[in-house]
């Protein structure tokens, strides 16, 4: 645990960030905090397409009453619903209005913000959108990229789709954020990562890949930048509300994580914004697991063996470490594994 010492904020009035997933949930609740100190302009970046809400379901807030709405206005036009189109017009109907909540937040805040519907591995329509942005706005100075999914599965479960989406669009997309923004004069680029990057986590072995590729790719950014942009990678423990059940906090609960609530955790990305402690790339939030709450039920009779095959071919830095000329693995190696 440490304290915050605030520092001379680098986004101010009228800078332009770039958002990735920050129209919705935890990300934009930060986004809202940050306007609120920074009167920045945010560009939110999602997949999600923001349509007009249909007629039928104004003023209308439960999933019940907007399925009949829904189901009700499609049998007026002649159209048949299966339940999974109706779930999906739902979902669509919801989201929209989370995105506009969102906008209107940012907004009262004393903000600027806009939502474009783009997918940043789509390296022709992000070009497209950046351009629009800078005429418009002016150069990008800031990149939080916070877009993530979740697909949790143990690895022998695990197919190459569920490995390419819940890695690829954080390590993909990252990569084409900043190729894309290679030329703007960045102040500031903010990760979302996570405290299982740190940690691990049952069934989140390629989330913490994820995440721990944004921890390392922070270091890389802040050190090729020579301390000029300020670099944060965050490690985020669990949060409360949204998408955690009863039975996740439970799971939580046992591995010793607290929950981190919304306001605090929104603070916090302000407070690490604010041009503090350039050194301090990679922090995690929250708190990290208790190493033996990360096994499974049967832990106490669970043997872990970890298999190294090295060679000169695999591990070439190996043949300057060597003692009177016999090749000697590095401890620190040893250890780190």
């Amino acid at each position: 645990a440490r304290e915050v010492l605030r520092g001379s904020a680098p986004i101010g009035k009228h800078d332009v960030v770039l958002v990735s997933g920050g129209a919705r949930g935890v990300t934009a609740a930060c986004v809202i905090r940050w306007a609120a100190e920074s009167k920045a302009r945010f560009v939110l970046l999602g997949r999600s397409v923001l349509a007009d809400e249909p007629t039928c379901c104004q003023g209308i807030t439960d999933d019940a009453g907007l399925k009949r709405a829904l189901l009700a206005q499609a049998q007026t036009d002649g159209k048949k619903l299966s339940p999974a189109d109706l779930s999906n017009q739902v979902r669509a109907v919801l989201g929209s209005r989370e995105i506009r909540a969102t906008l209107e937040a940012v907004e009262t805040a004393g903000g600027e913000a806009r939502y474009r519907s783009v997918d940043v591995t789509d390296a022709a329509a992000l070009d497209t959108m950046l351009s629009e942005t800078r005429n418009q706005w002016g150069p990008i100075k800031g990149l939080v990229h916070g877009a993530g999914v979740l697909a949790d599965r143990l690895i022998i479960d695990q197919t190459d789709a569920q490995f390419d989406r819940v890695f690829n669009t954080k390590i993909e997309g990252l990569r084409a954020l900043l190729s894309g923004i290679a030329e703007d004069p960045l102040k500031v680029i903010c990760m979302f990562s996570s405290v299982a990057a740190r940690c691990g986590n049952n069934g989140q072995s390629t989330y913490a890949m994820a995440n721990e590729t944004l921890n390392k790719v922070a270091w890389a950014e802040s050190r090729a930048r020579g301390g000029e942009v300020l670099v944060k990678s965050l490690g985020w423990g669990p949060w409360e509300g949204g998408m955690v059940s009863p039975q996740l906090k439970a799971h939580f609960a046992k591995l010793g994580v607290p929950m981190i609530p919304l306001h605090i955790g929104a603070q916090m990305l302000a407070d690490e914004l604010s041009g503090s402690s350039v050194e301090q790339v990679e922090l995690v939030l929250g708190g990290e697991p208790r190493p033996e709450a990360l096994l499974s039920g049967e832990s106490k009779t669970r043997t872990l063996t970890l298999e190294v095959k090295l060679s000169h071919e695999t591990h070439s830095y190996l043949a300057g470490h060597a003692i009177d000329g016999e090749v000697v693995v590095p401890m620190v190696l040893a250890l780190e594994w």
